[in-house]
């Protein structure tokens, strides 16, 4: 992606008469905004949100009725925080491009900027997908139904087991998830039966739940150079994505550049809460041909 200041060269062929409406890049929609726990930073109230981490305590005793109950058990906490750094983007167009492009340039450059930042922030979740400290696959492997389910039992019934009333998400690259959708095909020429596989024999439809896993296809997700992709099984409350403020938007014009600055920023960070809720998830990610 070019960085520099837009001049009627680098967008000549939005000026061509002939072109009645700009294209757009298409871009893979981002996900990971929405999944996490989100807090929003109180005005006023420091740099870094703060949030306690209570430890656990005993198990209840066995009583002889009428003694009195001798040991009594100690509450522990901690203080973790997550602190929000500043991220932005600047365009830079000139009166002449506005002037000569018969697209409507501000919602050219909105669009494009709320794609950016949106990736940007679909990015910063993705590598939290990387930091937990499990693993279940292997480069290589094609992801499978049990593998999601190893996954949600093991976030579900560890020591600490994460909260049982909150989702549980599974994160991949869309060509991670077509070994599974190719499990729930029907073969041969037998009848569509309802539920699943109807769903994603007649409408594609990609988000779908298996094994209790709430899937979502993410196509930011990086390969490496193997073709395989580091994805994410994990509770909602095994992350959390502190907002600081809202997107601050700027717009001025400079008379010695003869044209226009557009600054968008905002201030945000992801937190991991607990690592046992979520597990990394190694998968081949090769590009489907059948």
């Amino acid at each position: 992606m070019a960085t520099g200041t837009n001049t009627t060269t680098n967008i000549d062929d939005t000026v061509r008469p002939m072109l009645a409406a700009s294209r757009y890049t298409m871009e893979f929609v981002p996900v990971m905004k929405q999944l996490p726990r989100q807090e929003r930073l109180p005005k006023g109230q420091g740099t870094g949100f703060k949030y306690p981490k209570w430890g656990t305590i005993s198990d209840a005793q066995d009583l002889t009725q009428g003694i009195d109950i001798t040991q009594s058990q100690r509450i522990t906490d901690s203080i973790a925080t997550i602190t929000p750094t500043e991220v932005g983007q600047k365009v830079v167009i000139t009166d002449r491009t506005i002037d000569t492009v018969t697209a409507n340039m501000w919602t050219v450059i909105g669009k494009l900027m709320g794609d950016a930042m949106a990736r940007k922030i679909d990015k910063d979740g993705l590598t939290m997908l990387d930091g937990f400290g499990t693993i279940i696959g292997a480069a290589g492997t094609a992801l499978t139904h049990e593998h999601l389910a190893a996954a949600r039992s093991a976030i579900l019934g560890g020591a600490e087991p994460a909260p049982s009333n909150a989702p549980v998400f599974g994160v991949f690259h869309p060509h991670q998830l077509h070994p599974l959708y190719k499990d729930q095909a029907v073969a041969g020429t037998y009848p569509i039966p309802s539920g699943l596989t109807e769903k994603l024999i007649k409408s594609g439809q990609v988000d779908m739940s298996v094994a209790g896993v709430a899937l979502k296809a993410d196509g930011n997700l990086t390969k490496d150079a193997s073709d395989d992709a580091k994805g994410g099984v994990f509770s909602k409350e095994a992350l959390i994505l502190v907002m600081d403020s809202a997107p601050r938007h700027y717009k001025e014009h400079r008379g010695s550049l003869r044209g226009w600055e557009v600054v968008d920023s905002i201030w945000y960070a992801y937190g991991e809460y607990k690592d046992d809720w979520g597990r990394e998830m190694v998968f081949d990610s090769v590009t489907p041909t059948s």
